[in-house]
């Protein structure tokens, strides 16, 4: 059984006690772990974990990160992130490189509270149970896409559908010459701004600056587009414009917030598709069940809430899927007041790197935590989403709007593709590799198409 504990009401204090700084973790004269995290950043957090217990420090260049992790750190980042933690200076230079002085993804309290409450409808899981029908026959449209026996990159080949999935449920737009666009832009922007992988100058690469100004271009047609929607089953489009008018946002503000349901999706909800996939495909008899599953459900009548419900099997393949390949390793926060945790002190001005996924690979809440095993979310042995165990999507103020929306996408989506009978896998031989670009991403695994 699965198992998780409270977070003991003394385990952290508010306030300057004098308590010890975070251990560091040992790493290499100027590098620091720099080489470690850009290789394996859950790797990393984990040994740290390991010697140090659920807090401590690591150093990347010059940049240094408190790193919290384990159920009571979720529970804690969950009940204190308003009191104690501010996210806009994380993400400065990410709005900078989109000429945005604010989104949803960037600003803290009641700001942030009003823009998740206006996107929420398109976002939402009830957007995408209304319309789940038309995200399985873009599935089917994909397929046709492809000729016979030709294989793809199986992360190309989910963006690709869920990139046509997001823009006609949540924007009700298929902007199909834009895909290249949107995912340079997301990349340097998150590579530079965030995770500080590549140097600012290559936000003056020629390819990034075209592909922005194309993006710049779109939002404003399709903000003008959709200024006269009506109706409360709005998009992401009639969203903006009613924030815009309103003087919530400012126009400049317009391409960060028009696209972050594909900037969520394409990397989060694609990827854990493809390791979903890879993890079906390589295990005959998941699959086989799947496939008698699927067959099934489709057999009982067209997509629906019910024949989501028809689907107990697949929707514990997902749960797993999204514990035993995690797509977000962290999320970092900007201390705003000094506390203690752990008996350790981290000051106000730290940087702290919530390390959202590490706990699903603890032994002491999932046992044999490497090896796949769909049974942890079945209905008789369900490991428990509560006290921080599980946190595929965050915690907190700033945890996925759109989960909701994913989990279900993830499932209808691979109803679709196993009803369909036409895929194979194509995998290069020995255990699974996973490289993170920045998120993590599945590599040498190919779909071939029947």
């Amino acid at each position: 059984m699965e198992h998780s504990r409270a977070m003991p009401k003394t385990l952290y204090q508010v306030g300057d006690f004098q308590a010890p700084p975070p251990h560091l973790f040992p790493g290499l004269p100027v590098l620091g772990n720099a080489i470690d995290f850009i290789k394996n950043p859950l790797d990393l957090f984990l040994r740290s974990y390991r010697k140090f217990g659920p807090i401590s420090r690591i150093k990347i260049a010059n940049r240094a990160y408190v790193v919290m992790m384990g159920p009571e750190a979720m529970q804690f980042l969950a009940k204190e992130e308003r009191e104690l933690f501010t996210i806009e200076p994380i993400y400065a230079d990410f709005n900078k490189l989109l000429l945005a002085k604010r989104s949803m993804i960037s600003v803290d309290k009641e700001e942030h509270v009003d823009l998740r409450k206006r996107f929420k409808p398109p976002m939402s899981r009830g957007a995408m149970e209304r319309n789940l029908p038309k995200a399985v026959d873009i599935v089917s449209e994909r397929l046709k896409a492809y000729r016979p026996g030709q294989t793809v990159d199986v992360t190309r080949f989910m963006r690709e559908i869920v990139f046509c999935q997001l823009g006609e449920i949540m924007a009700g737009e298929q902007v199909e010459e834009y895909y290249d666009d949107i995912i340079r832009v997301m990349h340097y922007a998150l590579e530079i701004g965030v995770i500080k992988r590549l140097p600012k100058v290559m936000a003056y690469n020629p390819r990034f600056l075209r592909s922005r100004r194309r993006l710049i271009e779109l939002t404003e047609s399709l903000v003008e587009k959709h200024k006269d929607d009506e109706g409360e089953k709005s998009n992401v489009f009639h969203v903006l414009r009613r924030a815009l008018n309103d003087g919530v946002l400012e126009t400049c503000d317009s391409i960060m917030v028009a696209l972050t349901p594909y900037f969520a999706g394409l990397d989060t909800v694609a990827n854990s598709m493809a390791f979903m996939f890879y993890a079906i495909f390589n295990d005959p008899h998941l699959r086989r069940t799947l496939e008698d599953e699927t067959k099934a459900a489709f057999d009982g009548g067209p997509p629906s809430g019910a024949w989501l419900r028809r689907l107990p099997t697949l929707n514990a393949t997902k749960s797993e899927t999204l514990r035993r390949y995690p797509i977000t390793i962290a999320s970092i926060r900007q201390c705003l007041k000094d506390f203690t945790f752990a008996g350790h002190q981290v000051k106000a001005g730290e940087n702290v790197m919530f390390a959202i996924s590490a706990q699903s690979f603890m032994a002491e809440h999932f046992s044999n935590p490497e090896k796949f095993d769909i049974s942890r979310f079945d209905k008789d042995h369900c490991a428990s989403r509560d006290h921080g165990t599980y946190t595929p999507f965050g915690v907190g103020a700033h945890s996925c709007l759109g989960a909701g929306l994913a989990e279900i996408q993830m499932v209808a989506t691979m109803a679709a593709l196993l009803n369909s009978g036409k895929l194979e896998m194509v995998a290069k031989p020995g255990p699974l590799k996973i490289a993170y670009k920045p998120v993590a991403t599945p590599v040498g695994v190919q779909v071939k198409i029947n």
